[in-house]
């Protein structure tokens, strides 16, 4: 290893340096200005790979935000659609038509609160093998 390359724990230096493009951009000048051009160009890699995550993850963040626009617009559509067609039905249709919206939203909620009930006993289970485990290892 060379004699001008500090050595640190390189986590942390690479998570100081990854946190603030200012800090960067700074190592960066400061290794040209010592000639130290394999410093210099590992700092100015290090921020293209950086600033490469960063838009990576904007633009990810992005299509999720589009995906999930695109699919408010087509259930409101369809939903649109089926409101027309609602209204073209008789008045009696048309109540049993809400009431088993209503039904239908009532269940998914109960299959929610069950979904989460499952997985509360799981995780107790879980925890009490745990337990008994640790006990009997320490036993």
């Amino acid at each position: 290893m060379s004699d001008n390359i500090p050595r640190k724990d390189v986590v942390s230096e690479l998570d100081a340096i990854a946190s603030d493009p200012e800090s960067r951009a700074k190592r960066f000048e400061r290794a040209k200005k010592k000639g130290d051009r394999y410093r210099a160009e590992s700092e100015r890699a290090l921020s293209a790979r950086v600033e490469c995550a960063e838009l990576r993850a904007e633009l990810e963040a992005q299509h999720a935000a589009h995906e999930s626009l695109h699919t408010t617009v087509r259930l409101n559509a369809q939903i649109e659609k089926l409101k027309k067609r609602k209204a073209q039905l008789p008045r009696e249709l048309q109540s049993i038509v809400d009431r088993l919206a209503t039904s239908s939203a009532m269940a998914s909620n109960q299959v929610s609160k069950l979904s989460e009930a499952q997985e509360a006993v799981a995780a107790a289970v879980s925890k009490h093998r745990d337990e008994s485990h640790e006990g009997r290892v320490g036993h």
